[in-house]
């Protein structure tokens, strides 16, 4: 059981007659080396899954959304997976990744629930070891889903961007702080309207935070 409704207004129920997934998985992939800074990767996949353990929407009426996670008979899905890596400098480097995937329920045709089309994630990170500060710029992306079985509830897309900065005072201690969600990308609070309830975007929107580490 897990209880979101402080950061997402929905929880998440289990279910004790859930039947063990299977899977017949393939995949295909190429690594390019483009100079000793930087490099991308390629993967297409293909799998075949019975029994798919998937949370699915369990009310449609309430202010908060429940999900259970439910077998799904027989599944496909496939996609590409494109991961990049570059050291610009010795103190500048980014990580890109990107994905899309299709999804199908073998039975009814339909796309599996909370399983985005497209989704990436991009991190910019500064870091000078002499200095002793590194700052980070983390951006999210998730594309937009179904919240049911039925494809009849759609989830939009959302757009999240992190900052992240740390400050190494001596061998044993760090000061940190951060913005999460700078842009303030949030769902609404909980109404009785069934229509706002499936929303993943954060739910408490932009959060600032500061601290300092010391190790023993």
């Amino acid at each position: 059981f897990l209880d979101h409704r402080y950061i997402g207004n929905y929880i998440v129920q289990g279910n004790e007659e859930l039947q063990p997934e299977r899977s017949l998985s393939y995949q295909l992939g190429h690594e390019v080396i483009i100079s000793k800074r930087s490099g991308l990767s390629l993967n297409a996949f293909f799998n075949q899954v019975s029994n798919m353990i998937s949370p699915q929407n369990a009310n449609n009426n309430a202010a908060i959304s429940v999900f259970q996670y439910a077998n799904i008979d027989s599944v496909e899905t496939q996609g590409l997976e494109f991961n990049y890596r570059a050291s610009f400098t010795s103190w500048l480097n980014n990580e890109t990744s990107l994905s899309y995937t299709m999804t199908e329920n073998q039975v009814n045709g339909n796309e599996i629930p909370l399983r985005p089309n497209t989704s990436g994630r991009s991190s910019l990170n500064w870091g000078s070891s002499s200095s002793g500060y590194s700052l980070s710029t983390i951006a999210t992306y998730t594309g937009t889903q179904y919240a049911d079985i039925e494809n009849n509830q759609r989830i939009n897309d959302f757009f999240t961007l992190d900052l992240r900065l740390n400050y190494r005072t001596s061998k044993e201690s760090t000061f940190y702080m951060g913005i999460e969600n700078l842009f303030d990308e949030k769902s609404p609070a909980a109404t009785d309207d069934s229509s706002l309830n499936f929303d993943l975007r954060p739910g408490v929107g932009r959060f600032l935070y500061l601290g300092f580490k010391v190790r023993s």
